[in-house]
């Protein structure tokens, strides 16, 4: 508790004297506020923006989210109307649109946002590519407007397939994209790579060759990895799944 409370201290503006709560009182009193609310309060004073920014006020405020999920966000499936999401609030009875064109991309490649098309999303953070491309691939937070471009492959090969899935590693507090995507050249081989927010390129995977052929629906994270349904009926083990923290890959089967 002493530690906890010294590197909340840390955040702490000292020109404006002690707090009223202690610390961690404040960071739950704030966690559990809605994120737009938490957004306006960095504006209060120095020491509210360096708590609500720091690593362990994150931390709480995603832990209570997932503990009530009272919102999500959806995306019109009409490709004319890919240029916004909308946040759905169960417990308010209410939803908002939510305009792409005003998320900001810091990136000197020539290209709109909403022309990417959400694939796969992840604590409310929502991981944006093409199907046709593997560049761009966009990590963006809707509600902070905020967002982060993945270091480029610069391939230029044709693709027939492009899926993408996203996770969070509890180990290492880093969250990581997976691609698996399928060339003209070679439209029955799957090739898989991986990435961990902030590091400078993609690495290479190597699955179970025998799946490599096959096709499987989007992926699903769940207790600390990555799980897609196989769709090939002769499998005992019809479900891939991939470990975040060991990056390995291991199937599963229905009983």
């Amino acid at each position: 508790m002493k530690s906890k409370r010294r590197r909340l201290n840390n955040y702490i503006d000292d020109a404006q004297g002690e707090a009223i709560l202690p610390p961690e009182m404040f960071c739950e009193v704030l966690a559990r506020l809605p994120v737009e609310s938490i957004l306006r309060f960095r504006s209060v004073c120095k020491s509210w923006c360096r708590i609500i920014q720091s690593p362990y006020f994150i931390s709480l405020q995603l832990g209570v989210t997932k503990n009530r999920p009272s919102r999500f966000i959806v995306q019109s499936q009409c490709e004319a109307d890919m240029s916004s999401l909308f946040l759905v609030d169960i417990e308010g009875l209410k939803a908002r649109e939510i305009h792409l064109e005003k998320i900001k991309c810091r990136t000197r490649l020539k290209f709109k946002l909403p022309a990417l098309g959400v694939r796969v999303f992840c604590d409310g953070l929502l991981c944006m590519a093409s199907e046709k491309r593997l560049d761009p691939v966009c990590i963006c937070n809707p509600i902070t407007k905020e967002s982060v471009i993945l270091p480029l492959s610069r391939s230029k090969a044709h693709l027939v397939r492009h899926k993408l899935a996203f996770g969070f590693d509890q180990s290492s507090g880093k969250y990581k994209v997976i691609r698996d995507y399928r060339t003209s050249s070679n439209k029955h081989l799957s090739k898989f790579q991986i990435i961990t927010l902030g590091e400078s390129s993609w690495r290479q995977l190597n699955p179970p060759q025998d799946l490599c052929t096959s096709d499987w629906d989007a992926a699903v994270f769940w207790n600390g990895s990555l799980h897609w349904m196989i769709n090939d009926k002769t499998l005992d083990d019809p479900i891939l799944a991939f470990d975040l923290s060991s990056e390995t890959f291991y199937t599963i089967p229905f009983s």
